[in-house]
């Protein structure tokens, strides 16, 4: 059996290696918090975003609704942690 890392499509052996590169398309739903601290989710996917998030358009310009890619760490907690926000036109 030959398994590249990645194309498993179950996430438990990932649990206790918690970092994997997580990479989501979709629109913004149930955003919260302020500017660089935002929650929203995406694809039924929670994001969080902080100071260290790129945002590709400035953070205050997305709301509920906006087609976005993101791209971040798979946290423990099921959270993405986005280092990088770009807004789909």
């Amino acid at each position: 059996e030959n398994k590249t890392a990645g194309d498993d499509d179950d996430d438990n052996d990932d649990d206790d290696r918690h970092g994997g590169e997580a990479r989501l398309e979709g629109s913004i739903a149930g955003l919260g918090g302020a500017c660089p601290s935002l929650t929203f989710s995406v694809s039924g996917s929670t994001v969080s975003t902080s100071a260290s998030t790129r945002f590709d358009d400035a953070c205050s310009s997305l709301k509920n609704g906006d087609r976005v890619e993101v791209g971040g760490v798979r946290q423990t907690n099921n959270v993405v942690a986005a280092s990088r926000v770009e807004k789909k036109k």
